[in-house]
C-alpha cells in the first residue's frame, strides 16, 4: 500500500494544488475494528461509539450481511476461511477514516455474519488455504437490510505464503492479522483486504493469486510493518517483527460548556494518520501508535479543535486522562441528487471537504441516506473544496463552500452516472487493464478536478478481449488498455451523454528492462522493488498510469514493462527495511535509455551490502546497566538550511536530491537485554549514525553521534527535560494566542499551537540539548536560545512588533 497511499493521498494533495506532503506510510491503527472466531463480528469495543447528534437528514440503520464461503468445485462450505468487508469508496483512499474493515472466521459450514454493518457500498472478500481468494466488489448494504445467502465461491489453486509475525523482544503474535494488498492496479474506490489471521505461536499462512501484494502485519498492541512480495509459482516466507505500540485514551470535551462531545472524529498527527470515534460521553481510545509527539485534533457536531492537544509518547507507552478541548465550529449539510433531477436523491455517496487556505478538512461520518441527504460535522471557518464519491456515479468534486460564522446548509450535490464504454482489444488478451485518463499539463486545478473524476473508471477484458467500464465523465480523454505483459495500446475518445460500443484498442509492445540486483558481494538482492522513473517525460497530471517497477524474486531477477520512450532512471527500495539502497560506485541512480519496444535485459543492479553492526551497551548515571531500553540508529539527516543557494545552483540542486534520497530514517529499535547490550544489524558500512536510547516509560534519554558499523559503544541515560516560560508583546502583556517551535540539532521540531490567557507554554520530554525556539503570532514574532538539561530550564520571549508596508497600486498605461 505504501506507493497507492502515497497516491492516494497525494490525490488530496493535488486537490488542493499539491501543496500537501502525504506520508509514505500505513494509515496506522485504526479503531473500531474487530476479528472474531466462530462466523460472526461486531464494531464493539472501546472506540466503536455512535453519535447521537441532530441532523438533517433520515435514520441510518445497521444492517447485517450473511453468507457462505464454499468450494466451488463441489459446493461444501470451507471451514476457517477468513472473511473481511471492506468499505469502497473515494473517501477511504483518500483521507484517514476511522473505519477499519471487518474480520470473522467461517464456522464448520463455512457460514459467516458481519453485524452491524453501517450502509454503504463494501468488499466482500474471503481467504482460505488453498484456495485462490474470492472477492465480491462494490457489493451495496442498505439502511436496515437483513441480508442472507451471500456466497464467495473459491477456486482451488494459488501460491502459499506464509510466515511467522513476532515480538521485537522474542516470542509470536497471537491473532494479528496480516493482510495483503494488490500493488500492480490502482483503484481509488479501495482495495478488498485479503486477510490471514496468525495462530497462538503467530506464524500464518495465506493463498494468493499471482501478482504484486503489499503485505501489511497489523495487531492492536503494536506498530505494523509492511513488505512488498511478488507471487507467482513458487511459495514465498514472510516474516514480520512488530514493535510495541503506544497508546492513548481519553475524552472530547468543550471548551467552553467543560462537557463531552459525543460521536468526535479524532486524527492522531505524527503516529501514521491513525483515526478514532469516540463514544456517546466522547470517550475515545488509540492504538498501536508510534512514539513521538502526536498531534490530537477532533471534529464532532458544533464542534471542533482549534489547536492540536499534544501527547509525547514513548515506545509502547499507554497514556490515560487525556482530555482534548474542542472549541465551537459549524456544520455543512445539504443533498446529494441526481443531475437533472432535483428531486431524486442519490444515497451511499461520501462526501468531504478541505481549505486550501487553511489546510483544514472534515468529512461526512455516514453516507448519504435514502434521500442523499448528508452531513459534515465540526467545520472551522474557511473557504472549503467539497467532493464526493459513490459506486455507480462519476466523482463531483471542486464545489466551493464558504463557512464563515454559522452553520451551512441547503447545499446542493448534483451526481451523474455517466456512459458505458464497451469494446475489445487486439489482438484478444484476458486480464488487460482498461482505464481512462487526462493529462494535465502544468497547474489547472479545474482540469486536475475533471482528471480526478475517471478515478473509478476501470476494468479488465475477458477471455476474448472485451471490455466494458462504466461510469465514464463527459470529456475528451486518452483510453488505455494494458496487458499483463506490458503490451499496451492508446485510444483518444471523447465522452458524450451517450453510451459507446466497438471501440477498438490496439496493443503494441512496449519496451521493458529486466535484470538482477546483487550486493557487493555477489548475493543475490530478493524481495526489493525496482523502480523506474522516466527523466525525459513532461510533468503532468494523469489518474491512470500504473506503477513502473517490480519486485526482485529469490534469485534478484526483475521486470519492468510498459515502458515508453525516454531516459529512465532505477532505483532500488528493501522492503523489508522500507529503506532506499545504495548503488555502487558515488552511489547515483544508474540511467538506461530506452528507444520504442526495446527490450534491456540481463542489466545487473549493484547495491552496497546491509552486513553492518553496532554493538553496545546502555548504563545509568549510577553507571549500571539498563535493561529493556530501546535504542535505533539513525544516519546524518541532509542539511538543507541553504535553501536559496541550493535553489540557484544545478549542481547542488542533484547533490541535495541524492542526498535526501540516500538519507534512511530510523532503524527499527532493538531491546536491550538483561546485561544492556544490543546489536543493531543490517547498516552500510563506512556511514556515520547517531545511536538513540530511550529508557523505560520514556523517562530518560541518551545518544551518541558519529558511529560506524563496526563499533562498540556505550550510550549513558540521562533524564528528560522539560521547557516553559511565559510569550509577551513589545509592552509586557502576555499574548494569549501564538505558534512556538523549538528545534535543536538531529532532534524531530517540538512545536504547538498555544492559547493561554496567561501566555505561558510548556514542553515535556526534551533530549537535553540547546535548542531554539521561534514564536510568530498578529503581535509580532520573537526568538531565542536555551540549553535544556536534564531537568527544568526556563525561556522567557518577548515579541517584536511585524513591520508594515504600504503604498499605492498605479495603471501602468495611465
Amino acid at each position: 500500500m505504501r506507493n497507492r497511499v502515497v497516491v492516494a493521498l497525494g490525490v488530496l494533495a493535488v486537490v488542493v494544488a499539491a501543496l500537501i506532503a502525504w506520508r509514505s506510510c500505513d494509515s496506522g491503527s485504526k479503531s473500531g475494528s474487530s476479528s472474531t472466531a466462530g462466523g460472526s463480528a461486531s464494531t464493539g469495543g472501546d472506540t466503536a461509539g455512535t453519535a447521537k447528534a441532530s441532523k438533517p437528514r433520515g435514520a441510518m440503520k445497521p444492517a447485517s450481511v450473511a453468507g457462505r464461503v464454499i468450494d466451488k468445485a463441489n459446493g461444501r462450505g470451507i471451514s476457517g476461511a477468513v472473511v473481511s468487508i471492506a468499505r469502497a469508496s473515494l473517501m477511504r483512499e483518500i483521507m484517514p477514516t476511522p473505519e477499519a474493515s471487518l474480520v470473522v472466521v467461517t464456522d464448520a459450514q463455512g457460514a459467516w455474519t458481519f453485524m452491524p454493518v453501517l450502509p454503504g457500498t463494501y468488499f466482500l472478500a474471503a481467504t482460505a488455504t488453498g484456495f485462490v481468494p474470492g472477492v465480491r466488489e462494490k457489493h451495496v448494504v442498505g439502511s436496515g437490510d437483513a441480508q442472507t445467502g451471500i456466497e464467495l465461491a473459491l477456486d482451488a489453486g494459488g501460491t502459499f505464503v506464509s510466515g511467522t509475525v513476532s515480538d521485537v523482544g522474542g516470542g509470536g503474535i497471537g491473532n494479528a492479522r496480516v493482510t495483503a494488498h494488490r500493488e500492480d492496479v490502482f483503484d481509488l474506490a479501495g482495495f478488498p483486504d485479503l486477510v490471514a489471521i496468525t495462530k497462538e505461536d503467530g506464524t500464518y499462512q495465506i493463498t494468493l493469486a499471482e501478482g504484486e501484494y503489499e503485505l501489511s502485519a497489523k495487531h492492536d498492541d503494536y506498530t505494523s510493518s509492511d513488505a512488498d512480495v511478488q507471487v507467482e509459482t513458487t511459495p514465498i516466507k514472510r516474516d514480520f517483527v512488530l514493535t510495541p505500540g503506544a497508546g492513548i485514551r481519553g475524552q472530547v470535551v468543550a471548551r467552553d460548556s467543560g462537557k463531552p462531545v459525543p460521536g468526535a472524529w479524532l486524527l492522531a498527527d505524527g503516529a501514521g494518520d491513525a483515526t478514532a470515534r469516540g463514544d456517546d460521553d466522547g470517550n475515545f481510545v488509540f492504538r498501536g501508535l508510534r512514539p513521538g509527539a502526536v498531534s490530537l485534533r477532533a471534529q464532532g457536531p458544533g464542534y471542533a479543535s482549534a489547536t492540536p492537544t499534544v501527547v509525547e509518547l514513548a515506545i509502547g507507552e499507554q497514556v490515560d486522562g487525556v482530555k482534548v478541548l474542542v472549541d465551537r465550529a459549524f456544520s455543512i449539510s445539504g443533498n446529494v441528487v441526481r443531475k437533472g433531477k432535483p428531486d431524486q436523491g442519490v444515497p451511499g455517496v461520501q462526501l468531504g471537504v478541505f481549505s486550501l487556505a487553511t489546510q483544514q478538512y472534515g468529512m461526512a461520518l455516514e453516507p448519504t441516506d435514502d434521500t442523499g441527504a448528508f452531513v459534515i460535522h465540526g467545520v472551522r471557518p474557511a473557504t472549503y473544496f467539497l467532493f464526493a464519491g459513490g459506486e455507480g456515479n462519476v466523482p463531483e468534486l471542486g464545489t466551493n463552500v464558504d463557512v464563515v460564522d454559522k452553520d451551512i446548509t441547503d447545499v446542493k450535490v448534483e451526481m451523474s452516472t455517466g456512459v458505458t464504454l464497451a469494446g475489445r482489444v487486439e489482438p484478444p488478451v484476458a486480464g488487460a487493464r482498461i482505464t481512462i485518463s487526462l493529462d494535465v499539463k502544468g497547474f489547472d486545478i479545474t482540469k486536475i478536478f475533471d482528471a480526478m473524476k475517471t478515478v473509478l473508471v476501470h476494468g479488465e477484458t475477458d477471455a476474448t478481449g472485451a471490455f466494458t467500464v462504466a461510469n465514464a465523465p463527459t470529456g475528451t480523454f486518452t483510453l488505455t488498455a494494458a496487458a499483463k505483459s506490458g503490451d499496451t495500446g492508446t485510444l483518444p475518445i471523447v465522452v458524450g451523454d451517450v453510451d459507446q460500443k466497438g471501440l477498438v484498442v490496439k496493443l503494441e509492445t512496449r519496451a521493458s528492462i529486466s535484470g538482477r540486483v546483487v550486493n557487493d558481494k555477489g548475493a543475490a538482492v530478493a524481495d526489493a522493488t525496482v523502480t523506474a522513473r522516466n527523466n525525459t517525460e513532461e510533468p503532468s497530471f494523469s489518474m491512470g498510469r500504473e506503477r513502473r517497477g517490480g519486485t526482485t524474486r529469490p534469485d534478484g531477477s526483475f521486470k519492468i514493462v510498459g515502458l515508453e520512450v525516454g531516459e529512465y532512471s532505477l532505483s532500488v527500495r528493501d522492503n523489508e527495511r522500507e529503506q532506499s539502497l545504495k548503488f555502487t560506485g558515488g552511489g547515483k541512480s544508474p540511467k538506461v535509455p530506452l528507444a520504442k519496444a526495446q527490450a534491456v535485459t540481463n542489466l545487473v543492479l549493484t547495491v552496497e551490502s546491509r552486513d553492518g553492526v553496532i554493538r553496545g551497551v546502555v548504563i545509568g548515571g549510577d553507571k549500571k546497566p539498563v535493561a529493556d531500553a530501546w535504542v535505533t540508529a539513525e544516519m546524518a539527516r541532509p542539511d538543507f538550511t541553504k535553501m536559496k543557494e541550493i535553489a540557484e545552483d544545478e549542481a547542488k540542486r542533484e547533490e541535495a536530491t541524492e542526498s535526501w534520497r540516500d538519507y534512511e530514517g530510523p532503524s527499527k529499535p532493538v531491546l536491550t537485554g538483561a546485561d544492556g547490550r544490543f546489536a543493531i544489524e543490517r547498516l552500510r558500512k563506512g556511514t556515520a549514525y547517531r545511536l538513540v536510547a530511550e529508557g523505560p516509560r520514556g523517562a530518560s534519554h541518551g545518544e551518541v553521534k558519529d558511529v560506524k558499523a563496526g563499533s562498540s559503544v556505550t550510550i549513558t541515560l540521562l533524564s528528560l527535560g522539560t521547557l516553559t516560560g511565559t510569550v509577551t508583546s513589545d509592552d509586557g502583556k502576555p499574548v494569549a494566542k501564538y505558534d512556538i517551535e523549538c528545534d535543536a540539532p538531529d532532534q524531530d521540531d517540538d512545536r504547538k499551537t498555544v492559547d493561554s490567557a496567561d501566555g505561558a507554554y510548556s514542553f515535556e520530554r526534551l533530549a537535553p540539548a540547546t535548542y531554539e525556539c521561534n514564536v510568530t503570532s498578529d503581535a509580532g514574532t520573537g526568538t531565542g536560545k536555551v540549553d535544556v538539561p536534564p531537568g527544568a530550564a526556563k525561556l522567557d520571549l518577548k515579541l517584536q512588533r511585524w513591520g508594515v508596508v504600504t503604498g499605492k497600486v498605479v495603471d501602468v498605461l495611465s
